[in-house]
C-alpha cells in the first residue's frame, strides 16, 4: 500500500509539471503570462494576443495581425511569415489541443521584429 502512495504521488507530481506558467516581458516590463507545455512549448495566439495582436485559425494556419503586419504560422513549418519576409524558427510549431506551440526561442525569433525586444 504504501509503494502504491509514493509512486501515484509521483505520478501526479509529473502531471503538475507537465503544465506551467511562463511570464512574458517587453524589455523589463512584465505583458503577462502564458501556459507552457513539454519542453517548455509555448501558444503562438497567447503570446500574440498579450503583444496586441488578433489570431484567427484555418486548418494547419494561424494568422496574427496587428495593424499592417501580418504573420503566419503553419503547424511543422521551418518558418513563418512575416509579410513576404521570412522568419525561421528554430523548432517547427507542434499542433497541439487546438493551439500552435512553439519553443521560446521560436517565440522571440517571431515577434521581435513586430513587437520590441
Amino acid at each position: 500500500m504504501r509503494k502504491f502512495f509514493f509512486t501515484a504521488l509521483f505520478v501526479l507530481a509529473l502531471c503538475a509539471c507537465a503544465f506551467a506558467d511562463a511570464s512574458l516581458y517587453r524589455g523589463t516590463s512584465r505583458v503577462g503570462v502564458v501556459q507552457t507545455i513539454e519542453n517548455n512549448l509555448v501558444p503562438v495566439d497567447d503570446v500574440g494576443k498579450l503583444l496586441g495582436f488578433t489570431a484567427s485559425r484555418s486548418g494547419e494556419e494561424l494568422t496574427l495581425t496587428r495593424g499592417s503586419v501580418t504573420l503566419r504560422v503553419i503547424a511543422n513549418s521551418a518558418a513563418a511569415w512575416q509579410g513576404f519576409s521570412i522568419v525561421p524558427l528554430h523548432s517547427s510549431p507542434v499542433d497541439k489541443n487546438g493551439k500552435l506551440w512553439v519553443d521560446a526561442q521560436s517565440a522571440v525569433a517571431l515577434f521581435q521584429n513586430t513587437a520590441g525586444t
